[in-house]
């Protein structure tokens, strides 16, 4: 099984997702936004289309998004398409 985590190396939750699937030793695909164009807009295309990032959208709309905003990343992406921004819900599903 390989899951698609979307994230940066910088972002401690991206880390710690990174080490976790290590231990559960599941084969990852880290895509890092911070590494190239492609990888940026690939993120951007995630945030902009996909349901799990509603949440995400609506807070960009508020004044104080830059200082106490989420960027909604890691982004786990499953085998099977679904999307999580929360890692126990993508742990939960990846061991249902």
């Amino acid at each position: 099984m390989k899951v698609q985590i979307v994230g940066s190396h910088l972002c401690p939750g991206c880390r710690e997702i990174l080490e976790e699937m290590k231990k559960r030793n599941v084969e990852v695909d880290f895509v890092n936004i911070l590494e190239d164009f492609p990888s940026l807009k690939y993120y951007l295309m995630l945030r902009e289309q996909e349901d799990c990032y509603a949440e995400i959208r609506k807070q960009a709309l508020q004044s104080d998004y830059p200082e106490n905003g989420r960027l909604g990343i890691p982004c786990m992406i499953l085998p099977d398409g679904r999307k999580f921004l929360d890692m126990d819900e993508a742990i939960a599903a990846l061991e249902s």
